[in-house]
């Protein structure tokens, strides 16, 4: 199973999303006049949305048995995914000045990370139905 490339960007995946917890997405003044990050701790949903999404990395990781269900998972991954960055972009408003982090860049990894992913799961599913049609 390691030896499979889609592992490897999942395990990145896993890791990036649980790096989210405490890696900031924004920093500045927030509107109350206090000085701080803004990540994945910031919010009980972005909390949770990040857990979910390194749980379904980690567990898809030992699914290599059932490429259809790791396709699956994958794809609720990339959903979850684009619904955290879209929450902790709105959460920006909370802010009145501030900017980007420049390790902001893992938030919109996770991404990519999982699209890779199931780009290698895909190409696997297609390589064992043109082995049982050589049959």
């Amino acid at each position: 199973m390691i030896q499979r490339i889609q592992t490897l960007w999942l395990l990145l995946a896993g890791i990036a999303a649980l790096g989210t917890l405490k890696l900031p997405f924004y920093t500045g003044l927030f509107t109350d006049q206090r000085f701080g990050p803004l990540n994945s701790l910031s919010h009980f949903l972005l909390l949770t949305l990040a857990i979910g999404i390194a749980l379904i990395c980690f567990v898809s990781i030992f699914l290599f048995r059932n490429r259809k269900l790791q396709i699956k998972l994958g794809v609720v991954a990339v959903l979850l995914c684009v619904a955290h960055l879209i929450f902790i972009y709105t959460q920006t408003t909370q802010f009145s000045e501030g900017g980007l982090h420049l390790l902001s860049v893992v938030y919109f990894a996770i991404p990519v990370f999982l699209l890779l992913a199931i780009r290698g799961i895909y190409r696997d599913e297609q390589l064992v139905k043109d082995m049982n049609r050589l049959r």
